[in-house]
């Protein structure tokens, strides 16, 4: 079966700064300029789409949603604001409901904007981090209670994190070079000595799960690590981008650039490291030909599907990407 994608337009999103992927890849959130949309990629229809203005807010330029976390059961979508410099309108956690049709604003204008977000594998629990803080939200009482990470120098300016749970109550956070392990029960954050640390950056986004990329100090060279429990193992480096990391799926997307600079689009497994080229339907390779930097906005946990721009700064208009399963 070959590769097939679909063009998606933001429409009143203006621009598609975020997205997330539901457990099964079925649906799809995505975040922009003070609105959200949920889209059933089985028909492309759209469940939810709705402004999110915060309560305290009295401007009329709206902040933008820079990250978007999607239940795994596809029930419920996260929109995280943050990081515009104007008069914000969407700087607030906002929760949709996508069963009621309903959202809320879990929390008003956080002191720094967010920057990742996961639900707990049962849905009870959501967590935001944000550039000093880790919020956990308990969903059935709407109560929420906020952990101040260690290494907030570290932190600050940071534009990429993973959260990646190693239990159903621990979990590691990893941003700017620091790794740091978290305890829900105990709400413990401790830093974790890695050789990970030795590396200046988490390369984002990266979705929750057992594996995370670095970038090293001072050069372009990445290392996939896989995780278990506090332990990192280092699995490879490569001079190529790894634009993202699905480890249910065993695979890695790659981005490698050919003599001329033209982006090539690659798929590694975890478990063999076999490389294999996708070959991309012709209309989508002319849409990015001469975009030295195409950007993977978020992937199916399947590795099956990829939300892709031309580059990260050009989000008006993105592309969906249904790729056939990679023989082991």
């Amino acid at each position: 079966m070959p590769a097939s994608f679909s063009t998606l337009e933001p429409g009143l999103l203006s621009t598609i700064d975020a997205a997330s992927f539901d457990a099964t890849g079925s649906r799809l959130a995505l975040g922009g300029w003070g609105h959200g949309r949920v889209l059933d990629l089985r028909t492309m229809r759209t469940l939810w789409e709705g402004e999110l203005l915060g309560a305290g807010v009295h401007y009329e330029d709206q902040g933008v949603m820079r990250t978007v976390a999607l239940a795994p059961s596809g029930r419920r979508a996260f929109f995280g604001g943050g990081g515009h410099t104007g008069g914000s309108g969407s700087d607030g956690f906002f929760l949709v409901d996508l069963e009621e049709g309903t959202h809320l604003e879990l929390l008003e204008s956080p002191p720094t904007a967010c920057i990742s977000a996961t639900f707990s594998a049962d849905e009870h629990e959501l967590l935001a981090l944000t550039h000093s803080s880790l919020y956990v939200f308990d969903l059935a009482s709407g109560r929420h209670r906020c952990l101040a990470m260690p290494g907030q120098r570290e932190i600050a300016g940071v534009d990429d994190a993973a959260l990646v749970w190693t239990t159903p109550r621990t979990l590691l956070v990893a941003t700017g070079g620091l790794l740091v392990e978290v305890d829900l029960e105990t709400d413990r954050a401790d830093v974790i000595p890695s050789d990970a640390s030795r590396f200046s950056r988490v390369a984002g986004p990266l979705p929750a799960g057992g594996a995370l990329v670095t970038t090293q100090t001072g050069g372009s060279a990445r290392t996939l690590w896989r995780v278990n429990g506090r332990t990192l193992t280092k699995l490879w480096t490569t001079a190529h981008e790894i634009a993202w990391v699905a480890p249910a799926a065993n695979q890695a997307f790659l981005i490698a650039h050919d003599d001329e600079g033209e982006a090539r689009f690659l798929r590694r497994r975890l478990d063999t490291n076999k490389t294999t080229k996708i070959a991309l339907p012709e209309e989508l390779a002319e849409e990015l030909e001469g975009n030295l930097n195409p950007y993977v906005i978020a992937m199916s946990s399947d590795a099956r599907q990829m939300l892709l721009s031309r580059d990260q700064d050009d989000i008006g208009e993105v592309f969906l990407l249904r790729v056939p399963p990679t023989k082991r």
